[in-house]
């Protein structure tokens, strides 16, 4: 929201808004001339506005329930968004996983090429434009969410499926529901454009293959564009890219871990539908400096050095520690993990238990509800219970949040990597284990 909020200003309207509590982000937005609120409540909403709210916000919303009384115009926020991005060639950034990394290197390529995009990004790139650039050139790249099928609401030319897995079965109910809706989000590619697709992916690779318009696709072990040579130094990876079985370009990458290495191919297939030379995406790429909350760096305490990562699905949460394990090969991972979603933990509750291999010490905290209410019978320990029965010998234990602090100063010792994991607040735990006092 607040990367619609920044665009919208940009554009020169008078732009107001809320979040639940405070924080840097509001204040961002307030030096920008934005009035935003902490705190939902009906006398924030002006009565002549156009209310954009998200998928997120429930019916009984103070400013919500106020704008319906009102008949006011009310838009979700990807409604909002493809409005936005008509008139300009768009590229919406889709699949189960990578979406935002993806989104942030094709931004950074463009930007380097001198093609000056505008860009909405679901999470906060670490360069000064964060989540949102209003540019000037003829390109609008934006992350494409399959939630709530709200990347129909969008408009472009380029559809990129990075993956597909089940995910957000709380909305589509079954993998045909999901995989139906990105057949969708295929079918609304405009002017005669091209689908860019993961072919590593079984189901990706399915519905491209019923796509009749032009294609290019990528991947470790398929596609037009493949890696190979892949090789791990620390935090970067070296990898060389073969397109069609040719020597394409060799690429370094500010990112740890195989799974950025396919996101990169993404975005190098996607740089190559606006003809922007090799030499270019692989100069931008290698400016790439990474998105909040994407294996982000908080700081260090007592020789702990302090990671979060945004990982809430189990192919993602797999996916970070094995990025963790390449770039600190000899530290002690200790991982803290808050599920995301009742719903989401009860789904995929074996597929957790078994992504947490490359971590040496596992802290199971409560789970974050976010838009839902407790399920009876599902809970943190579930999981840990799981975890226990698959490997025994596992170090992984429940942390109660309200007894987390306490619990990492008797767990973290000097030499260890403390890696923050999930999609709601957990992210808090690390931050204010680097603020407490040296010790």
């Amino acid at each position: 929201m607040s990367a619609l909020a920044r665009l919208a200003r940009a554009e020169g309207r008078q732009v107001s808004g809320s979040d639940r509590l405070d924080s840097a982000m509001l204040e961002e937005l307030r030096r920008l001339g934005i009035s935003a609120f902490a705190g939902h409540r009906a006398e924030n909403v002006p009565a002549d506005a156009l209310v954009v709210y998200s998928d997120a916000v429930r019916p009984d919303n103070p400013e919500y329930a106020v704008a319906l009384s009102r008949k006011q115009t009310l838009l979700r926020r990807s409604q909002y968004l493809g409005e936005l991005m008509k008139g300009y060639t768009g590229i919406a950034i889709a699949g189960t996983h990578g979406k935002t990394t993806t989104t942030a290197m094709t931004a950074r390529i463009f930007l380097h090429a001198g093609l000056d995009p505008c860009v909405v990004v679901g999470g906060e790139a670490l360069g000064p434009d964060r989540n949102a650039r209003h540019g000037s050139g003829r390109h609008f790249i934006a992350e494409a969410c399959e939630a709530y099928e709200s990347f129909m609401d969008l408009h472009y030319s380029v559809a990129v499926v990075n993956n597909i897995e089940a995910d957000h079965l709380d909305h589509h109910g079954t993998i045909d529901h999901l995989l139906g809706a990105f057949e969708r989000f295929i079918d609304g590619i405009e002017d005669e454009g091209c689908l860019v697709y993961g072919a590593d992916c079984p189901l990706t690779a399915r519905i491209a293959g019923r796509f009749a318009g032009k294609r290019k696709s990528f991947g470790l072990r398929d596609g037009d564009y493949r890696a190979g040579n892949v090789t791990p130094d620390g935090s970067s990876t070296r990898f060389t890219v073969r397109l069609r079985d040719q020597d394409w370009g060799e690429v370094v990458l500010r990112a740890p871990g195989l799974h950025n290495v396919y996101n990169a191919l993404a975005a190098i297939a996607i740089a190559e539908t606006a003809c922007i030379e090799p030499a270019d995406i692989i100069a931008g790429l290698a400016l790439y400096d990474g998105v909040g909350r994407r294996f982000e760096r908080i700081g260090e305490r007592n020789g702990v050095l302090v990671y979060d990562d945004y990982a809430h699905h189990p192919t993602e949460v797999r996916a970070a520690l094995q990025g963790a394990r390449q770039a600190f090969p000899n530290r002690r991972i200790v991982a803290q993990f808050q599920p995301h979603l009742y719903s989401r933990t009860r789904d995929f509750l074996d597929e957790f238990a078994a992504s947490f291999d490359e971590a040496d010490v596992v802290l199971i905290t409560d789970i974050f509800g976010s838009r839902e209410d407790p399920i009876p019978g599902v809970h943190a320990l579930n999981l840990v219970d799981t975890m226990r029965k698959r490997n025994p010998n596992l170090n992984v234990s429940y942390a109660p949040r309200e007894e987390l602090p306490c619990i990492l100063e008797e767990t973290l010792k000097p030499g260890d990597l403390f890696l923050t994991i999930g999609a709601g607040d957990g992210r808090q735990f690390g931050e204010g284990y680097v603020k407490e006092p040296q010790r």
